[in-house]
């Protein structure tokens, strides 16, 4: 299964919203904290805006923050807002895409894998990221702390 860079960044640019709950924060900010150019996010906050996933606040003081609470929203949810309605082999979502649909023998595993596919991205959400970054993040600097007590 291939993922998109512009589903990653995506993905990438909404845990540092949530993170960052209700504060306002710029696309600069997001790019230098995620190594992304602004050029890039500027085309993936285009895509969770028309989403009503993030809104927009102009001015000096402006910038974006995340509307949408970090429970409903689900790794599904941003594979399917980047990547579109997509299964891992064409005949999955079409069979007419190919002739072989009817009697193919290895076409009811894919339909197994797909279903697995979704049901496991379905059952990621955005907060439980965000929980396990802030998790691994005070792992990391109770470990520095620890050796630097040494």
């Amino acid at each position: 299964m291939w993922v998109s860079k512009k589903t990653r960044y995506g993905l990438r640019m909404l845990v540092e919203l949530a993170i960052n709950q209700g504060e306002l924060i710029t696309l600069k900010e997001i790019g230098n904290r995620e190594g992304i150019s602004n050029k890039y996010l500027e085309q993936i906050v285009t895509a969770l805006r028309k989403a009503k996933y993030v809104e927009a606040k102009r001015g000096p003081r402006g910038g974006y923050r995340l509307i949408k609470d970090p429970k409903d929203i689900t790794l599904l949810d941003v594979f399917m807002l980047f990547e579109g309605q997509g299964a891992i082999v064409e005949c999955i979502s079409d069979p007419k895409l190919c002739e072989r649909s009817g009697h193919c023998k290895s076409r009811a595993i894919w339909c197994v894998a797909d279903k697995r596919i979704n049901e496991t991205l379905r059952s990621i959400r955005l907060v439980e990221i965000v929980e396990q970054f802030n998790k691994e993040g005070a792992l990391v600097k109770n470990s520095k702390n620890l050796r630097s007590d040494k």
